[in-house]
Order: C-alpha cells, then sequence, then structure tokens
C-alpha cells in the first residue's frame, strides 16, 4: 500500500537523484570531455547527427525538468529511448554485469523512469 503521506517525499527524491545523474552527463560532456571531442566519438561509432542532437536535447531536459518536477512523464517519455540506447550501446561492447563496466545498472534506470511516469 502506498503510503500518501511519505509518496511525494519518495517522488521527489527520485526525482532529484535521476536528475542528478543526467546534470552529471551534461557536465561531463561539456567541461570534462568537451562537447567536441565527445561528439566527434559518436560521428566516429556510426551515430546519425540527429541522434546525437536527440542524445543533448533528451539529457538537457531531463536535468532541468525531473528535479524541479515539470512535466516529469514527458520528459521521462523523451528520455527513455536515450536510456535503452545507451543500455544497448554498453550491453554490446561490455556485457551485463555492471562490475564489467556492463549494462547492469542503466537497465535499472527503466523501472524508475516508469515510477516518474506514474507519479503524476
Amino acid at each position: 500500500m502506498i503510503d500518501r503521506r511519505t509518496a511525494p517525499y519518495a517522488a521527489l527524491l527520485l526525482r532529484a537523484v535521476v536528475g542528478a545523474l543526467f546534470i552529471l552527463h551534461i557536465y561531463r560532456k561539456f567541461f570534462i570531455t568537451g562537447i567536441d571531442t565527445w561528439w566527434e566519438s559518436l560521428a566516429h561509432s556510426g551515430y546519425p547527427k540527429v541522434v546525437i542532437i536527440y542524445v543533448l536535447v533528451a539529457e538537457f531536459s531531463a536535468a532541468v525538468a525531473l528535479p524541479l518536477g515539470l512535466w516529469t512523464r514527458w520528459v521521462s517519455l523523451l528520455a527513455l529511448p536515450l536510456i535503452a540506447g545507451a543500455a544497448h550501446f554498453w550491453l554490446v561492447r561490455k556485457g551485463f554485469w555492471f562490475s564489467d563496466a556492463g549494462a547492469e545498472f542503466l537497465l535499472d534506470l527503466r523501472p524508475r523512469q516508469r515510477v516518474f511516469e506514474c507519479a503524476e
């Protein structure tokens, strides 16, 4: 049974944590590796320009909107293909287990995102 007194705090905590992950990804792209290096890496891997732009838009939208609680359902749906694509990217290259830098963690993000979709 869901406790209606604490459920909003759980949703807030979940939004803050997942939003922080997206903020860290944006920070890494712009300030640590550099956007040009990141862009060239994905282009070299064979991703079309539209996919690379989508990744930036989805990550930025999730980084801004999720922690603030704005349009959580729609932003989660926008970020869903991004998370699935990242899981597939690492699953193909590293395997499943997170300890081997695999896709286990990314596959875990989908159930958490489902909470966002149901929370509103």
